[in-house]
């Protein structure tokens, strides 16, 4: 009695079918990609904590630097100093 009517709900089947699969291939591929972006995260979470170590123990070695640069100094200045004084030149 309708038999046209069955053909267009068939059609509909099919493409509810097809929308259902690649629905399951999308959510499958989200889950890859999060899973991705979760391990680049991490990776760059600790490579920054690592420079940031890194970072600290340089800046610290560069303190200890400019004090022993000042500290050189120093003694060069008043080595220097000692030498004119012990020659009998007057410095202004």
């Amino acid at each position: 009695m309708w038999p046209n009517i069955s053909h267009p709900i068939d059609r509909y089947q099919e493409f509810g079918d097809r929308l259902q699969v690649e629905n399951v291939k999308l959510n499958e591929e989200l889950e890859t990609q999060k899973l991705n972006l979760r391990d680049i995260n991490e990776f760059l979470t600790n490579e920054l904590k690592a420079r940031s170590l890194t970072t600290s123990a340089m800046e610290a070695k560069v303190v200890e630097l400019y004090s022993l640069t000042d500290e050189l100094n120093k003694n060069h200045e008043v080595h220097a100093m000692t030498r004119v004084a012990g020659i009998g030149i007057r410095v202004s």
